[in-house]
């Protein structure tokens, strides 16, 4: 019995380590219209997540933009609405439409939105001011005012013949630091007794540090591992106090 606990825990713990860890990339909009610096970087206005879908040929990255409450895209002025850098370059940009959305999926209305020409140059201030550089990748809402915001959320595929993987270098930021920018509008709202939205302000914000998210995969191996452990140092402290 003793020698099974032994080779579970060894099994588990080895399992644990070959499980991939990495998985979703995800960023936080927290800087607006000025340098993600200080008290400024400790805003929330929505979240970025990429993931890799399948393998091999068949790979594909999946971005998913959810806006925090009450904040809507659009494009104003001559921002281009949501910009990224990547260092491959991708061979295709589509917007998925899920509308009504099944239960647990992000709303995504393609209808909504517009494709930029790929490895372009696009300028979403302040983020691409002075030395930044601008960005090489770019969708743009339709909406160009609070009137015609309506999408707080969108999940868009990026392919390339031969598969694409998700990795650290496949995002990449301008010399600001900066990965995507995002241009909306903030804390909106239907006033009362009025059919049209109306935000407080507009602007674009920005997101610098990604963060790991770990598969759920890599969260059970590692537990099943401490219990197979645990288990084994528990059986090993019971046996030596019956010899005592």
């Amino acid at each position: 019995m003793k020698q099974f606990w032994l080779s579970l825990a060894v099994f588990l713990g080895l399992a644990s380590t070959a499980v991939p860890a990495s998985a979703d990339i995800q960023w936080t909009l927290g800087c607006s219209d000025s340098p993600c610096t200080g008290s400024n970087a400790n805003h929330n206005y929505g979240t970025v997540t990429a993931v890799q879908i399948g393998n091999g040929a068949n790979a594909k990255v999946e971005v998913t933009i959810v806006l925090a409450a009450n904040n809507y895209f659009m494009a104003t002025g001559s921002h281009s609405g949501i910009a990224w850098d990547m260092s491959v370059v991708p061979g295709a940009i589509t917007i998925l439409t899920q509308n009504p959305p099944p239960a647990g999926v992000v709303h995504s209305d393609a209808s909504k939105f517009t494709t930029q020409a790929l490895n372009g140059s696009y300028d979403d201030q302040p983020f691409t001011s002075g030395g930044n550089g601008n960005f090489n990748y770019a969708i743009t809402p339709n909406a160009s005012g609070a009137s015609s915001a309506t999408e707080t959320s969108i999940v868009f595929d990026l392919t390339k013949t031969g598969g694409l993987t998700l990795s650290d270098a496949l995002f990449g930021h301008n010399a600001g630091g900066y990965y995507w920018a995002v241009d909306i509008g903030q804390d909106c709202q239907v006033p009362a007794g009025k059919s049209a939205l109306k935000c407080a302000s507009t602007g674009v914000v920005a997101a610098n540090t990604p963060v790991r998210v770990p598969e759920p995969g890599t969260w059970t191996m590692s537990i099943a591992g401490l219990a197979g452990l645990t288990g084994l140092m528990a059986l090993r402290r019971r046996r030596k106090l019956v010899r005592v």
